[in-house]
C-alpha cells in the first residue's frame, strides 16, 4: 500500500505529459510560424457573450515559397497524428498530404482542431482551433 501512494502521482504525471503532448509537434510549428516574418499569421478569439470568457482562439497561417517550413509541417503531422481523435489525409499529385486532424484533451477540457490547404501556385493555409471548456 505504501508503494502505491508513491505511484499514484508518477502515473498520473506520466497520464498528463503524453496527453498534453498529443499535437507538441505541430503546436511547436505554428509557434515556429509566429515568429516568422515572412509568415502571415492572424488570430481570432472569440468569447462567451454571456460569461465573457474565451470560448475559442483560431489562427490562420499563410505562407509561400517555403519549402523548409512545408516539410517541416508534414513530418509534425507525420509524428502527432498517431495521437489524434481523428485525421485526414489526400493525394494529390502523387504526393499524400494531410487534409485535416483533431485532438481531444479530456483533461483540459480542449479540443483542437487543425485544417490544412495546400496550393499548386505555392501559397499555403493552415487553421488551428481551440475550443475551451469543450466536452464530448
Amino acid at each position: 500500500m505504501r508503494s502505491f501512494k508513491y505511484l499514484l502521482p508518477v502515473l498520473l504525471l506520466v497520464f498528463t505529459t503524453v496527453n498534453l503532448s498529443a499535437q507538441s509537434n505541430l503546436l511547436k510549428w505554428v509557434a515556429k510560424c509566429e515568429s516568422l516574418k515572412d509568415v502571415e499569421t492572424t488570430v481570432i478569439n472569440r468569447n462567451n457573450p454571456d460569461t465573457r470568457q474565451l470560448e475559442r482562439t483560431t489562427t490562420k497561417i499563410v505562407f509561400s515559397d517555403n519549402e523548409s517550413l512545408l516539410n517541416e509541417l508534414f513530418t509534425a503531422f507525420d509524428n502527432d497524428k498517431s495521437s489524434t481523435t481523428k485525421y485526414a489525409e489526400k493525394k494529390e499529385n502523387e504526393k499524400i498530404l494531410p487534409s485535416n486532424c483533431r485532438f481531444f484533451d479530456k483533461i483540459q477540457k480542449t479540443d483542437t482542431r487543425f485544417v490544412f490547404h495546400f496550393d499548386v501556385g505555392g501559397r499555403n493555409f493552415v487553421l488551428v482551433t481551440v475550443r475551451y471548456n469543450y466536452e464530448e
